[in-house]
C-alpha cells in the first residue's frame, strides 16, 4: 500500500485498493468506534456510479459490504485493521432499480438510500433525418435534428438502447471545415451527461442535444462514441467498421 501521512508529516498508515473498495487507516479516527458508520454519499443514480465512505471499527470480522434493493444486492470487499478504518466503496446500481437500498456490513444497516431511476421512453421521438448507425453494444444512432438555438447550432441525436454498455462512453460531434479541422464541437456523456450509457435498457430512447458554437452549420457534421476512461480515448467503431458518422 502507500503511506499516509498526518499533517505534521508522520506516518498515519496505509491506503489499500481493492477493485472497488479503497481502504484508509490511521488518524484522526477514534479507537472508540465500535461500528461501522456511513460517513457520506453521492446522490444515487441508476447507471451512475454511487459512492459512500464508511469507517470501521478495528478488528471487524466483516469482509464486505453489501448494498441491497428489491430484487437485487451488490457486494463489495472492505477492509479492517489493528485501527479503525475509513472505506471507500463505489457501487453502480443497474439500470431500472430505483427505488429504496440499504447499505449493510455483514448484518449490520447502515443507512437507506433512494435510488433515482430516471424517466424511460420507448416510443421513438421526431427527428428531422433518419441515420440508422449501428454501435455494437450500445444501441443503434436512429436520427438527428440539427437547427440553430439562441445564437448556436443545436444537434439533438436520438439513439436507441440495445444493451447496457459496462463502459461510459462519451459521445462528441463536431463541426470540421473543408480542411478537415474542426470549427466547432460538443464533448458530453448522454443527454448533458444525466444518461451514461452504463444506464441505458434495451429498447429505450433517449433524446441527446448538442450545442455548438456556431450560429449556421458551415461544414461537415460528424458524430461517434469513445472511451473518456481509457489510454488514447479509444472510439467504438460502427458495425461496418466507422470510428464516426457524418450527418446528412
Amino acid at each position: 500500500g502507500y503511506d499516509l501521512l498526518s499533517a505534521e508529516g508522520h506516518p498515519a498508515g496505509k491506503r489499500y485498493t481493492l477493485d472497488d473498495a479503497i481502504a484508509a487507516s490511521g488518524p484522526p479516527y477514534p479507537d472508540a468506534v465500535t461500528a461501522p458508520v456511513a460517513l457520506a454519499a453521492n446522490a444515487p443514480q441508476t447507471g451512475i456510479p454511487f459512492d459512500v465512505t464508511v469507517l470501521l471499527p478495528a478488528n471487524l470480522e466483516e469482509s464486505s459490504a453489501a448494498l441491497v434493493g428489491d430484487g437485487w444486492r451488490l457486494e463489495l470487499p472492505v477492509q479492517s485493521g489493528s485501527q479503525p478504518l475509513i472505506n471507500w466503496l463505489r457501487f453502480v446500481v443497474p439500470p431500472g432499480q430505483g427505488g429504496t437500498a440499504r447499505l449493510l456490513i455483514g448484518d449490520v444497516a447502515l443507512a437507506d438510500y433512494s435510488i433515482f431511476d430516471p424517466p424511460r421512453t420507448f416510443e421513438a421521438p421526431a427527428y428531422a433525418e433518419p441515420l440508422g448507425a449501428t454501435f455494437p453494444g450500445v444501441g443503434e444512432l436512429v436520427g438527428v435534428t440539427v437547427e440553430p438555438d439562441a445564437g448556436k447550432l443545436c444537434v439533438t441525436l436520438i439513439w436507441r438502447a440495445d444493451d447496457t454498455s459496462p463502459t461510459a462512453y462519451t459521445v462528441f460531434v463536431q463541426m470540421l471545415g473543408a480542411d478537415g479541422q474542426i470549427i466547432a464541437q460538443s464533448d458530453q456523456q448522454p443527454a448533458a451527461n444525466t444518461r451514461p450509457t452504463t444506464g441505458w435498457l434495451p429498447g429505450e430512447y433517449i433524446s441527446d442535444a448538442h450545442l455548438l458554437d456556431a450560429s449556421a452549420r458551415t461544414g461537415r457534421l460528424i458524430v461517434g462514441l469513445y472511451d473518456a476512461a481509457a489510454p488514447g480515448f479509444p472510439r467504438l467503431l460502427t458495425d461496418d467498421g466507422r470510428d464516426y458518422v457524418e450527418l446528412p
